[in-house]
């Protein structure tokens, strides 16, 4: 007869009252079974997880009448499969609660074997990941939502690396740039501009501030021609990488309306006429000397009934000022100023981008400034959707990935202490 010592009888309660409490303090349900399936220890998560009462209402019973039927075949070749390898991991079943039911569970087994290396029991761990499955379906969801505004959006949305390697773009950002998509991905973005300094200050301006926008670039299409363009970039995370979410207009036509106004006199007021967009002209005291048939229309009056007055008599006051200091930095430096500005303009609330541009005397001072404004409040509502989508996949990923790591530590602790009792068996034995 094998005599054991006191310190072996102390290190192996030891042992089992650690298992023990590990056991039922585990977020998981923890349940044993013979080698047919029938249970013979259950955790009070166990307990919770499937609403019953008591032990004495599942001890003796089949695991499997914890299985919806469905899966019942399968869950017996996952139970033939633990005692020929020793273990599963991470399968998927619908489980079933004292009252009928159905919630998705996630189960871990392992074999357990006695001190003579037979096979004597199995243990499993079970977890109620129907809250995981209603992320990752909500994931998808918005990945598709995602997906669809990035696809349907009308204004070029693209992303990058840093150094300039494309890694997608929608539809319109082809169509703007002239490449496909499978084509874009073979150049660098340097190669788009026509002047490579430009992307250079891009660059710079976007690490030092983590945004740009409206920043205005020439760039060159895929049949060599040129363009202008205004970019909004925005540094995002993705995978641990920073990416540069970009946002491209193409303005050519809104630049060859200013040079057009410039150029004649006559087909300016044609242009300006026939524009969908807010054109004015102010002397340096911001009084009207032009404006056109639509934007006076926002203001209920002729366009005639306008000339000669304040400009600041239409302009809300919460923006007044900072357009008082946009007309005078314009008249003082004699450069083209763009601005976006949020107001409600008689009752109608919008985004307005408008360029400054000075009309100069021949080569001399500014003598006034040309403004044409542009409703793009429905580009801005894109623009904020794509961000807040792209704000909900990193949230619910990093929410995810922290949950599941806490999991894993837990695994690797019952696994240690599995092997530490049956090693303790094997010396009582």
């Amino acid at each position: 007869m094998v005599e054991i010592s006191d310190e072996v009888y102390i290190n192996l309660y030891e042992s089992a009252e650690m298992y023990k409490t590990l056991i039922e303090t585990s977020p998981d349900a923890v349940t044993a079974t013979d080698l047919k399936g029938n249970i013979t220890l259950v955790s009070k998560q166990t307990l919770e997880l499937h609403g019953y009462r008591n032990e004495k209402e599942l001890i003796g019973k089949s695991a499997f009448e914890l299985i919806a039927p469905e899966d019942h075949e399968r869950a017996m070749v996952n139970l033939q499969k633990t005692l020929t390898e020793g273990s599963i991991r991470n399968i998927e079943y619908t489980l079933l609660k004292r009252d009928g039911t159905r919630f998705i569970g996630e189960l871990n087994a392992s074999l357990i074997k006695n001190g003579s290396g037979n096979p004597k029991a199995f243990i499993a761990s079970t977890r109620d990941i129907s809250w995981r499955k209603r992320i990752e379906e909500t994931l998808r969801e918005s990945e598709e939502k995602y997906r669809n505004l990035f696809e349907q959006s009308p204004i070029g949305v693209g992303l990058a690396s840093p150094d300039g390697r494309i890694i997608a773009a929608n539809k319109a950002m082809e169509t703007i740039t002239g490449y496909s998509l499978e084509e874009l991905k073979k150049i660098n973005l340097i190669d788009t501009y026509e002047n490579p300094e430009d992307r250079k200050v891009l660059v710079e301006a976007l690490r030092q501030n983590g945004s740009v926008i409206n920043f205005p670039v020439r760039l060159r299409r895929k049949v060599g021609t040129a363009y202008d363009a205004l970019l909004n970039i925005s540094i995002i995370h993705i995978a641990d990488k920073d990416l540069f979410q970009t946002i491209c207009i193409d303005v050519t036509d809104h630049k060859r309306l200013e040079e057009a106004m410039r150029e004649s006199e006559e087909l300016y007021r044609t242009l300006a006429e026939s524009a969908q967009e807010f054109i004015f002209i102010l002397d340096a005291e911001r009084n009207i000397q032009y404006i056109n048939g639509f934007a006076a229309s926002y203001v209920r009056q002729a366009p005639e009934k306008l000339i000669g007055r304040k400009l600041d008599e239409f302009i809300p006051s919460s923006v007044l000022e900072r357009a008082k200091w946009d007309l005078k930095k314009v008249f003082d430096e004699g450069q083209v100023f763009v601005a976006e500005t949020r107001l409600n303009l008689f009752g109608t609330e919008m985004w307005l981008e408008t360029r400054l541009v000075p009309l100069k005397k021949g080569e001399g001072r500014v003598r006034s400034v040309l403004g044409i404004s542009r409703d793009m409040t429905k580009y801005k509502l894109i623009e904020d959707e794509l961000m807040r989508k792209i704000s909900e996949l990193k949230e619910f990923n990093d929410q995810a990935v922290g949950k599941e790591l806490k999991l894993i530590e837990m695994e690797k602790e019952l696994n240690r202490l599995r092997q530490q009792i049956s090693q303790e068996k094997d010396k009582v034995i």
